[in-house]
């Protein structure tokens, strides 16, 4: 039992290594330009051990725009539960989620990256992100109708307009 949690670990361990090597080179040259030689070069490994863990350059990239992703659902998420009022949820949340995703290179790269929009797993990905943030704006609207700071009649709608226009703010971030 004990042969089998250290295996765990190492494995574990090998596949965090992967991907923090991968996420430095994809940040470096680009999703392009990055191969799997590349980063087996990096680990100083043969490049099957990347195979063990992954099937393909892509699979990894998406691995590491989902642990990106983690990292900005988990400070929007913090957000959401601090002990604020809705309009300061609201006015931390765009500051916050702007501010991530401007360190996050790869997923903010990937955002703008007209090459990702006919992978599927990716599509996937940003529609999951997506139903996510409408989900957490949501939480906040809700705290402030039930509060009384907002009054409107279709929460759903607003959280849309709003996780919307907050996309639409990314235009301007992108550029500089």
């Amino acid at each position: 039992m004990e042969l089998s949690k250290n295996n765990s670990r190492i494995s574990e361990a090998m596949r965090s290594s992967i991907l923090q090597n991968a996420r430095e080179l994809f940040s470096k040259y680009g999703y392009k330009k990055t191969t799997m030689d590349d980063i087996s070069s990096t680990l100083q490994r043969g490049k099957s051990s990347l195979y063990y863990y992954f099937k393909c350059k892509e699979d990894i990239f998406l691995a590491v725009l989902e642990g990106e992703e983690d990292v900005l659902f988990t400070k929007l998420k913090e957000v959401v539960a601090a002990p604020i009022t809705a309009q300061d949820k609201l006015r931390q949340y765009v500051l916050v989620r702007m501010g991530t995703i401007r360190t996050l290179e790869n997923y903010h790269k990937a955002l703008k990256d007209q090459l990702f929009e006919g992978i599927e797993l990716f599509q996937a990905m940003m529609h999951k992100s997506e139903k996510q943030e409408i989900d957490l704006l949501k939480i906040i609207i809700q705290e402030g109708l039930d509060s009384g700071e907002f009054t409107l009649h279709n929460v759903e709608m607003a959280a849309f307009g709003i996780g919307t226009s907050l996309k639409g703010l990314e235009i301007p971030l992108f550029r500089g």
